[in-house]
């Protein structure tokens, strides 16, 4: 979810610590405590599961979103997720602590993290769904309309991960596509 950096959130910058990571980096392991927020400056970030099998991506954030384990971060659960970076990543971080202070201070804010939290229970419910009801080419498409800046930035394999595909029917369908547009 986009999160606008409004005067509101200004107010608080001075709890943020704005971080340079490299690609690659994880910032989150399946089963940690989350203890951080990220609001990503310029970058890419995608959360993971890997149960000792081939990662399954549930979805990737890029500048001007906001992303914290909803489970882990706000019930203290661990988190079933990982995160890493999978772009030279500029992010502002905030505390557990510190993000509590805020959203108890800043009712706008408040507002703005349930709407976030909200959406993040629906995407995972439009994911379950997506990969059980639709072929890969159906789930391409839907890709392409929706969110066509992950078939730019973001690796192949992570790409057919996230669609529940092979990366062999992820080249077979662009390939597909690619032929199609040549011949218009």
């Amino acid at each position: 979810m986009n999160i606008k950096i409004t005067t509101e959130w200004e107010k608080y910058s001075h709890l943020f610590e704005r971080l340079e990571i490299p690609a690659y980096t994880k910032l989150l392991s399946e089963g940690q405590f989350s203890e951080q927020a990220f609001i990503i400056i310029k970058g890419a970030l995608r959360s993971y599961t890997n149960d000792d099998a081939p990662d399954i991506t549930y979805q990737f954030f890029f500048e001007d979103e906001f992303f914290f384990s909803v489970e882990s971060f706000l019930n203290g659960r661990p988190s079933l997720l990982s995160v890493e970076t999978i772009e030279p990543s500029t992010v502002y971080s905030i505390s557990k602590n510190n993000f509590h202070q805020i959203i108890t201070s800043s009712d706008i804010l408040q507002k703005q993290i349930d709407e976030f939290t909200v959406q993040t229970m629906i995407h995972f419910h439009d994911i379950a769904t997506y990969r059980i009801e639709h072929d890969p080419e159906k789930k391409y498409l839907k890709l392409q309309k929706d969110n066509p800046r992950i078939l730019l930035r973001v690796p192949q394999y992570y790409i057919a991960s996230f669609l529940g595909i092979s990366v062999k029917e992820l080249n077979q369908v662009q390939n597909k596509y690619d032929s199609e547009k040549k011949l218009n």
